[in-house]
């Protein structure tokens, strides 16, 4: 619990300093800051704030899919993921390891069968 409080302080500190770096411009000069664009500038502006945000968003994804950020991948605990093979676009043959047994499942869609189940592979055990 004190590292996740630790962490939302070090992002709030962050958060606050970008902030303050980031609107004193504004705060400088007042008039600038009301004034509002219009034309073919304020839509190509617009377009490319767009387009960065949805790059940023893209790339953070790439990221967490690449490095397995994502907490339903984790290999720890009673439940670990070996491997998984698509057949078609909705079906698939996963390998997962439940106390030292290897279970082969078929996943379709509405559905999950036990194909074979056999012990693990010993260099697999530790890893």
């Amino acid at each position: 619990m004190l590292k996740l409080l630790s962490k939302f302080s070090s992002c709030w500190k962050i958060g606050a300093l970008s902030a303050c770096l980031f609107s004193s411009p504004l705060l400088a000069e007042p008039s600038s800051a009301l004034m509002v664009e219009t034309g073919a500038g304020a839509m190509v502006r617009t377009v490319i704030g767009l387009l960065t945000v949805l790059g940023l968003i893209f790339v953070c994804a790439w990221i967490v899919r690449r490095f397995g950020l994502r907490p339903g991948l984790r290999r720890t605990g009673l439940i670990k993921w070996i491997d998984a093979m698509a057949l078609t676009q909705r079906e698939r043959v996963v390998i997962v390891e439940v106390r030292n047994t290897w279970l082969v499942l078929g996943v379709a869609q509405g559905s999950v069968r036990l194909l074979h189940q056999f012990p693990a592979a010993p260099e697999h055990k530790n890893g």
